[in-house]
């Protein structure tokens, strides 16, 4: 598949993800939430609800929220090349799916085939954060939206993924 092409697919599966889970179809950005410790998923959740943008929250637990930008899911197997992003707390399984997707990893560091995105040199493949509490994880995702915002920097960042 090609690099435009899989653009392509991402954008009609992006639609059919935010109808398929009635999520704000203004909201840009979409992103998939993979946290296994329950706690700091809880607490991020609250900072999630937040932002501008949608999430697809991948868990058995239900979560009392009453976000309109926040579904949860217990199968991932539909989630394929709609998202823009991933959050994992697992560096290894994060990239199983991400990087022929093209979908970024925002993830815990860990993973030697993964690298922090410098959005001046235009290298790298991810966000990386160092603690798998919910501050770093929700700092890292601010600087993943702020970069998202600028199209010719994202471009870049998503053709890195690729080509990983």
């Amino acid at each position: 598949m090609t690099f435009s092409n899989l653009v392509k697919e991402k954008r009609v599966n992006a639609a059919q993800l935010l109808t398929s889970h009635s999520l704000v179809k203004t909201h840009k950005a979409l992103g998939i939430v993979k946290i296994s410790d329950k706690k700091v998923l809880k607490k991020l959740l609250k900072g999630l609800s937040e932002l501008k943008t949608n999430f697809i929250v991948v868990t058995t637990e239900r979560f009392d929220t009453d976000a309109n930008n926040i579904s949860f899911v217990s199968d991932t197997s539909f989630l394929d090349a709609g998202a823009d992003f991933v959050i994992s707390d697992d560096a290894m399984d994060c990239i199983s799916g991400c990087l022929e997707k093209a979908i970024t990893p925002i993830t815990i560091t860990g993973n030697p085939v993964l690298s922090q995105f410098d959005p001046m040199k235009n290298e790298g493949n991810a966000y990386l954060y160092h603690n798998a509490d919910e501050w770093s994880i929700f700092a890292t995702l601010i600087r993943y939206l702020e970069n998202y915002k600028f199209t010719f920097d994202n471009k870049n960042l998503v053709k890195n993924i690729f080509e990983s």
